[in-house]
């Protein structure tokens, strides 16, 4: 199980803050890969996590924008949200580490 601090950002400060702390049930790491636009290089390392569902992380549906994600110091956005067959059994995101 890997632990998943999901942080908020505040839409008056533009601040992050922790949401709450969630544990997966599986995640599967699809690696770096490098690829050029525009004559830069990026890194993208993409994370696909499942969850247990919760009314907590069913807030996450439609607004990942202002939800992101820290594991192990890393600071991940959030892709794409996915309640399984719309069955309230499992979540899963789609996580994308970020750099500075």
């Amino acid at each position: 199980m890997l632990r998943v601090n999901i942080q908020k950002q505040d839409p008056d400060t533009e601040d992050w803050s922790l949401y709450k702390t969630f544990h997966t049930v599986s995640e599967n790491r699809t690696g770096n890969s490098e690829y050029s636009i525009a004559g830069s290089e990026f890194s993208s390392d993409m994370i696909t996590l499942k969850f247990r569902y919760s009314s907590a992380m069913s807030k996450l549906d439609g607004n990942t924008q202002i939800y992101r994600a820290m594991i192990g110091g890393n600071v991940y956005d959030i892709k794409s949200y996915d309640d399984i067959e719309y069955r309230h059994q499992f979540i899963k995101l789609v996580v994308r580490k970020l750099y500075a």
